[in-house]
């Protein structure tokens, strides 16, 4: 089953209303000019409440390592996610698992694509998402196409706009490891909405979601 990573968290409370609603990676960002971004000491406090309900992600974009590193290991972050024009080298020196984001453009054609991807092979996934210039309604479906031209065997995400309406279609195409969703489940920016997240992950895994009894006891 394909998995559902709910990106920009701020809060705790929305925190624990991703996990209610069936999310199983929260993303975390550290990127200044982001207007999701957190600090470490609010993320300690969110990553505190939902004992270990759902895997945990930093999101870092043109970091030093030595941020990257200080920041994943002292709060004890599940995955690494690289979002800028971090390099094969710089990847292998990142002690979490890394999660390499490759944005899907017009730039490349599919043989220097896939000679990109294979060059951050001991990456543990590749996250595919949109460049932020591009119109959207002109994207999901080339990039769809993209992704079903690779034949990846290696498991990775997929991102770039998705909400609760169009990620059935991007699911009825490829067979991403896990989905990656932030606007589309939210009232403004890192503010989510619960009956998004519930909506978009029930699309996502055909199902209506309840995880709260697993919360409860978590925290209780």
């Amino acid at each position: 089953m394909t998995l559902v990573k709910i990106c920009g968290i701020t809060n705790s409370g929305d925190a624990l209303n991703a996990i209610a609603a069936g999310a199983d990676l929260l993303g975390f960002i550290f990127v200044e000019s982001s207007a999701r971004k957190i600090d470490q000491v609010v993320a300690r406090e969110v990553i505190d409440a939902v004992a270990e309900c759902a895997r945990t992600v930093a999101v870092f974009k043109n970091s030093s390592i030595d941020d990257v590193q200080r920041i994943s290991e002292s709060l004890k972050f599940d995955y690494v996610q690289l979002h800028g024009s971090e390099s094969p080298q710089f990847c292998k020196e990142v002690s979490a698992p890394v999660i390499k984001v490759l944005e899907l453009d017009e730039k490349s054609d599919d043989i220097e694509l896939s000679r990109v991807i294979d060059s951050y092979d001991f990456c543990d996934y590749i996250l595919f998402d949109k460049p932020k210039d591009l119109n959207f309604s002109d994207w999901l479906t080339r990039a769809i196409d993209r992704v079903e031209r690779l034949q990846l065997e290696r498991p990775y995400f997929f991102a770039g706009g998705l909400n609760p309406a169009n990620v059935p279609l991007v699911l009825s195409r490829i067979k991403p490891y896990a989905v990656d969703v932030a606007s589309g489940v939210e009232s403004a920016p890192g503010l989510k909405e619960m009956e998004k997240m519930k909506a978009f992950c029930g699309a996502v895994k055909g199902t209506n979601i309840d995880r709260a009894n697993v919360v409860n006891e978590a925290i209780s």
